[in-house]
C-alpha cells in the first residue's frame, strides 16, 4: 500500500473507503462490517510514494485498484486521507 490523496473530483469517499476495507478484510479472511473515510485533518501525512489521487468507486469493485484513479508524481502529502476499517471475527475452524 501507498499512499492516496483526497483532493480532487471525485474525491475519496465512504464508498471507496468501503472498497479497500473489503479488499484488506478478503486478504486477511475477515468479514467487513463497515468502512469509513478519515479526512486529511484526521491523517497525518504520509511520506514516500503518493500512488493516487482524484479516486472514485461505485461500490461494486472488488479492489480498490479497479476505482477510477489519476497518478501522480506530487509529493505534497497535505491531502491524504486515511480509513477506518471494521471487521467481522472469523469463525474458529477444528480441524
Amino acid at each position: 500500500w501507498g499512499t492516496v490523496r483526497g483532493t480532487g473530483s471525485p474525491d475519496f469517499n465512504d464508498v471507496a473507503a468501503l472498497v479497500a476495507c473489503q479488499q484488506i478484510g478478503n486478504e486477511l479472511g475477515y468479514p467487513t462490517i463497515s468502512g469509513t473515510m478519515l479526512s486529511a485533518s484526521d491523517t497525518p501525512d504520509g511520506s514516500g510514494k503518493i500512488w493516487w489521487y482524484q479516486v472514485g468507486c461505485s461500490g461494486s469493485e472488488a479492489t480498490v485498484q479497479s476505482c477510477s484513479h489519476e497518478d501522480t508524481d506530487s509529493t505534497d502529502h497535505s491531502g491524504e486521507i486515511g480509513i477506518t476499517c471494521k471487521f467481522a471475527q472469523a469463525d474458529e475452524c477444528e480441524a
